[in-house]
């Protein structure tokens, strides 16, 4: 019986926890409403971030793709070198 309660426990304390992990703004906790100038800085600065990660899954896809050209490109090179082999 102590098992469930304690990973129950677990869970619950985990799922609280995430909250405070999150990006805040400067003005988050101080009480107050954010200016519009905050406001505006925080919506850049969120947004800059997720293009940036777009950026880097671009960037990692096309990488991955290119790996797979050459890794094709030299499969190519192997079994043209071994035809050319078993002709001479």
């Amino acid at each position: 019986m102590r098992y469930p309660v304690t990973l129950f426990t677990f869970i619950l304390t985990l799922c609280f926890s995430v909250n405070g992990l999150a990006d805040k703004p400067s003005w988050a906790g101080e009480g107050g409403q954010p200016t519009a100038g905050e406001k505006e800085q925080h919506k850049d600065a969120m947004t800059s971030k997720h293009e940036n990660k777009e950026k880097a899954k671009y960037k990692n896809e096309e990488k991955e793709k290119n790996e797979h050209r050459n890794k094709d490109k030299e499969k190519d090179k192997n079994r043209d070198r071994e035809k050319q082999k078993e002709s001479d």
